[in-house]
């Protein structure tokens, strides 16, 4: 059923079970920082519905909804995250009122603690339990929100959903899981509450960091053509200075790795499930006092490491109100991790670079 006017939803909602349904919600992207919220869908083991939003319903239907959510008791569907995210750039205040009172069941994470080496995305799942096909998204991106082929898709999420449950749940309980799922089902506004509210970044530091690493770097560079015993070449720029152009790919471990056996001819051991001769961490401390070439490319590797892994990739993920928002997942571990990027694991201050700590580019 298609339901675009309030006094149509009115209606539905009177023969509706408010205390336990699924929902799912579908938008015009993944990004939540710039997604809008294209319709909903609605089951509750007898019912459904997809509602398309316009510009002339939202508010009368949006009034419904939080009526129907806040009534809730229980609430299914699968990576409720992602769906709790989008109804908090509707009214935040609201979901945070409804996550304080309800029971969260999600079926992906149900899936998680049942099979964590399986894939558990919602098609296929539905498949595995069921034995039904379901079209994917991709291949639903030619129809408008509000065509037949998408009211037909989008009942199904919900729908599925629901009847996922109704296969793990016994599972859960058969193998005495139900704790732990309950835990990690109690987490999910905590994960909502962090994916939403981000970290504050430092630009201006950010940009003060990179600056004197990409400086450093470069000064490396020069040191160790030097203690190499290699010419230096420089490219004159456009509108005046030069760049250095290294003779060597300082930061290509095959390369050093030649340069070390070749021309400094210190032998070097091959790393078993590479194949490659070894440059690492350990190799390089240990020849720290054969040649003032290894001091350096220590140095080197530090800075680097902290440019490209750390300050550079920051200013793709700020947004424009100056803040990044990591995202959560859980591992085969069992415990929650972030990316994009992962704040659990930043840089430590390093005796190499004592000038840049990662750690300070955020504001808590």
């Amino acid at each position: 059923m298609l339901i675009t006017e309030p006094n149509k939803l009115e209606d539905f909602l009177k023969t509706f079970d408010s205390k336990c349904f699924a929902f799912d919600t579908e938008t015009d992207s993944l990004d939540w920082f710039t997604q809008n919220i294209k319709g909903l869908s609605l089951y509750d083991g007898h019912n459904s519905c997809y509602i398309y939003f316009t510009p002339e319903n939202w508010h009368a239907i949006w009034k419904l909804l939080w009526g129907l959510f806040l009534r809730a008791k229980q609430i299914i569907g699968h990576n409720l995250v992602f769906d709790f995210k989008v109804l908090k750039r509707v009214s935040p205040a609201k979901v945070d009122s409804i996550l304080q009172q309800v029971e969260l069941i999600d079926t992906m994470i149900a899936e998680y603690i049942l099979n964590p080496d399986n894939s558990r995305g919602l098609k296929y799942l539905v498949y595995r339990y069921m034995g039904e096909l379901r079209k994917t998204w991709k291949e639903m991106q030619r129809f408008a929100f509000d065509s037949q082929e998408m009211v037909d898709y989008c009942q199904l999420d919900s729908k599925d959903s629901w009847d996922l449950w109704q296969f793990q749940r016994p599972l859960l309980v058969k193998n005495q899981q139900m704790q732990i799922f309950n835990i990690d089902c109690a987490f999910i506004p905590v994960q909502i509450e962090m994916e939403t509210t981000g970290v504050l970044v430092n630009k201006s530091l950010l940009a003060e960091q990179e600056t004197k690493l990409d400086l450093l770097k470069c000064e490396l560079e020069e040191k160790m053509c030097v203690a190499l015993g290699m010419d230096l070449y420089y490219q004159g720029e456009l509108f005046g200075g030069s760049d250095l152009l290294p003779p060597v790919k300082f930061s290509s471990p095959k390369e050093v790795a030649r340069i070390v056996i070749k021309k400094l001819g210190i032998p070097l051991k091959k790393n078993p499930k590479t194949g490659n001769y070894s440059v690492g961490n350990k190799v390089i401390a240990d020849l720290l006092d054969v040649h003032p070439f290894f001091p350096l490319y220590q140095k080197y590797q530090a800075v680097r490491k902290l440019l490209d892994a750390f300050v550079k990739p920051y200013w793709d993920l700020i947004r424009p109100d100056g803040r990044i928002y990591p995202s959560f997942r859980h591992v085969k571990s069992g415990r929650c991790v972030s990316y994009k990027p992962n704040l659990q694991q930043l840089a430590k201050l390093n005796n190499l670079v004592p000038d840049v700590n990662v750690r300070s580019l955020f504001i808590f």
